[in-house]
């Protein structure tokens, strides 16, 4: 490795590093900030001060938008099996889930009943603001957490550390940000395939429309406490099917896609 290439994987990585550190201080304050309110009102500010966080790196670090964010039309085939992946993977992890629950509950990490109370406050808020809810829990952090994990972060990373490490490391940031232990291992699985489709399809735009399927998907569909073996048995051919179109279908290599120095 030259000195040229050595010092622009450096300065990727710094720029990752920054997006992630003023990310965590923007969302924490916010989360402060919005207290007791509704649900919706709480998740717009703080995911917007996620996106805002990321957009003052991009400014104060002069990055190059289209390349921090994998700003690239994806095409419409890759589009499809990105979605069609998106998709069969919800399915399958909704009904993993009851499984991975008496799991994490066996090795006390299940916290049932602060998921209870979440989603009894989330059916309240449902009656009384459903638009406002709905916009809040699908485009909103689809795009605002897309844009800091997938975004400035993923090319970043994937340019200091290469595209499997930047791949992992940012599924777990991803999973934390969930708190609860059902949901990060759930969303780390999510952020693998909205990760992987980014990187191939050079689009953040996949990673966009696959995370805001999914969120779709968790409103529309009622949760099961039981796994129905048929449902897990055909979602998951499916999905395999999608990861292999999704390899098919990759571009090519992406030394040139990520943020570069000023």
């Amino acid at each position: 490795m030259g000195p040229e290439s050595f010092s622009r994987r450096l300065a990727a990585g710094r720029d990752a590093a920054w997006a992630l550190l003023v990310a965590a201080l923007f969302f924490f304050s916010a989360g402060v900030a919005s207290g007791e309110t509704s649900l919706w009102i709480a998740t717009v500010v703080t995911e917007s001060a996620l996106l805002a966080a990321v957009v003052a790196v991009v400014f104060l670090r002069r990055l190059d938008a289209r390349d921090a964010f994998f700003l690239r039309s994806p095409g419409w085939v890759r589009w499809i099996v990105v979605l069609a992946g998106a998709a069969a993977l919800h399915l399958v992890l909704r009904e993993v889930a009851p499984l991975i629950q008496q799991l994490l509950e066996a090795l006390g990490l299940g916290y049932g009943e602060e998921l209870r109370r979440w989603e009894e406050r989330l059916e309240q808020e449902t009656h009384r603001a459903p638009l406002a809810l709905f916009l809040s829990a699908t485009i909103v952090p689809a795009v605002c957490e897309e844009s800091l994990f997938r975004g400035v972060i993923l090319a970043g990373w994937r340019r200091s550390r290469g595209p499997a490490a930047a791949l992992l490391l940012t599924s777990g940031l991803f999973a934390l940000i969930h708190v609860v232990p059902i949901r990060m291992v759930i969303t780390f699985t999510l952020g693998l395939w909205f990760g992987a489709a980014v990187l191939a399809t050079g689009s953040i735009w996949c990673g966009v429309s696959a995370h805001m399927l999914n969120n779709v998907l968790a409103l529309a569909l009622p949760e099961g406490d039981e796994t129905n073996v048929w449902v897990l048995s055909v979602s998951t051919v499916l999905f395999v099917f999608a990861a292999w179109g999704l390899r098919r279908l990759k571009i090519g290599r992406y030394d040139q896609v990520g943020p570069r120095p000023p």
